[in-house]
């Protein structure tokens, strides 16, 4: 049984569309038996590395006339963040870039230009949103949420205290590796992996030392995955997450929204 939600996110101005998917299905996959030829990532104590305050930003530019992904090239683009969704006031941050775009897709890192740092405290759990305009047109609307992942780089420094106040931290990525476009696992640490033949989802087990599959939800997990761009899988791609029989379910799309196999790496964290 295949249960299928997609919500589609636009922001719209007089010039272009910026335009996000998210997807969330269920799937049944024959899995591979895992392996944990990675050896575990390494225990934290209270001494942490410091990290900027960056988080990505992926979207895709889409003409409002034709609907269609802006021809290929680089897009003077300039990010905000906000406290408010509509309104006045004035953003707190902002960050012009030159940003290269493919078959309408661009990523970018916010955050780690010089000059342009966000403040660790801008993510103390209040509400933020992200304003995108794209040359001289006017700021699209409605300005995007922020939602939870870049919120937790406050927790280095939880509102001003130094982690070194506090007990040892002492863990890391609850999974993590490669996966080959075929939906075999090439490498990584406690997962195994397969793709559906019917629906075209990739499907990942997460293990626990024992080798034992946990079971994997949505909301209580964090998954970042990078696609591979290799000559089987050119032209711009992106991947969605979502969670079905007790998996981490991946599905990787074209510029077009159709299906397509690609290589990626993942790593999943539980807060």
């Amino acid at each position: 049984m295949n249960n299928l939600v997609k919500q589609i996110l636009a922001m719209v101005a007089g010039g272009l569309i910026v335009i996000g998917a998210f997807h969330v299905s269920g799937v049944s996959a024959q899995l591979q038996d895992s392996q944990t030829d990675t050896v575990a990532p390494a225990e934290a104590d209270a001494t942490l590395v410091s990290y900027e305050p960056v988080f990505q930003y992926q979207g895709q530019l889409l003409s409002p006339t034709t609907g269609q992904p802006v021809a290929d090239g680089t897009y003077p683009i300039t990010f905000r963040l906000y406290q408010e969704l509509n309104g006045t006031q004035e953003s707190f941050w902002g960050q012009q870039m030159s940003v290269p775009v493919t078959s309408g897709i661009f990523s970018v890192v916010l955050g780690g230009a010089a000059g342009s740092p966000i403040p660790y405290s801008a993510f103390d759990g209040r509400q933020l949103y992200l304003g995108v305009q794209v040359g001289s047109d006017p700021e699209m609307t409605p300005r995007q949420p922020i939602y939870p992942i870049p919120y937790a780089m406050n927790a280095r420094f939880f509102n001003g205290l130094t982690t070194s106040d506090f007990v040892p931290i002492r863990r890391g990525p609850v999974a993590y590796g490669i996966v080959n476009a075929d939906g075999s696992r090439q490498r990584g640490f406690r997962f195994s992996s397969g793709r559906s033949s019917f629906f075209g989802e990739y499907a990942i087990t997460i293990r626990d030392a024992n080798d034992n599959p946990i079971n994997y939800n949505l909301n209580d997990y964090v998954t970042q995955v990078t696609v591979v761009e290799s000559d089987e899988c050119r032209g711009g791609s992106f991947a969605t997450t979502g969670s079905g029989n007790g998996n981490l379910l991946i599905d990787i799309y074209r510029a077009d929204g159709s299906q397509r196999e690609c290589k990626f790496h993942f790593i999943t964290f539980q807060p």
